[in-house]
């Protein structure tokens, strides 16, 4: 956080165009807009993702941050389903359509296919789905 502090103020010493800086949780990060427009980022390297999960089990689950947790269901039904190493993997490339497939803990050999209209995706009924079949 230092260093990034450090090149703040030598940046605005140069009156360059920085923007603030900003404590993202698992790093600290500074914006500025070089010359050419390109915008560039400055972060640091932690305290990194461990702040959340201890490193023994890092990335082992999926981690849904506290404030999302009152959607924590809906979220884990939108997002692509992946297996963990040595799991069964179900592979769906092979399709020539845009899907999303969702396979519940306990499937009882039903199926649903939710069709969105032109303003959605296909992730958008997923939630709707997995309430009307959990």
């Amino acid at each position: 956080v230092q260093q990034v502090t450090t090149v703040e103020g030598e940046l605005a010493r140069l009156n360059s165009t920085v923007t603030t800086i900003h404590d993202r949780k698992y790093f600290t990060s500074l914006y500025v807009r070089e010359s050419g427009g390109t915008l560039l980022e400055l972060a640091t390297d932690g305290p990194g993702f461990t702040v959340d999960e201890p490193l023994e089990t890092l990335g082992s689950q999926l981690f849904i941050p506290p404030s999302d947790a009152e959607r924590a269901d809906d979220i884990r039904v939108m997002l692509p389903q992946f297996s963990m190493p040595g799991e069964a993997r179900v592979i769906y490339r092979e399709l020539p359509f845009i899907h999303r497939f969702h396979t519940p803990d306990d499937p009882d050999g039903s199926t649903l296919v939710l069709l969105h209209g032109t303003g959605g995706d296909e992730t958008d009924l997923m939630p709707f789905g997995r309430k009307l079949s959990p």
